[in-house]
């Protein structure tokens, strides 16, 4: 399972996630990426694990 936790949006948005194993993570999403773009081809920019932030 997968949590959301927070949204940040600072020229673009950062997703961030719990998974089931404890770990967690986050998204970074470009704003000029429509979301129905994202939707439709399921893509995120630069996944990068929340303890580097």
């Amino acid at each position: 399972m997968i949590k959301l936790k927070a949204v940040e949006s600072k020229g673009g948005y950062r997703l961030w996630l719990r998974f089931s194993g404890g770990s967690s993570g986050a998204f970074d999403v470009l704003k000029k990426l429509s979301a129905s773009l994202l939707e439709r081809k399921g893509r995120a920019v630069n996944v990068i694990p929340a303890r580097d932030f």
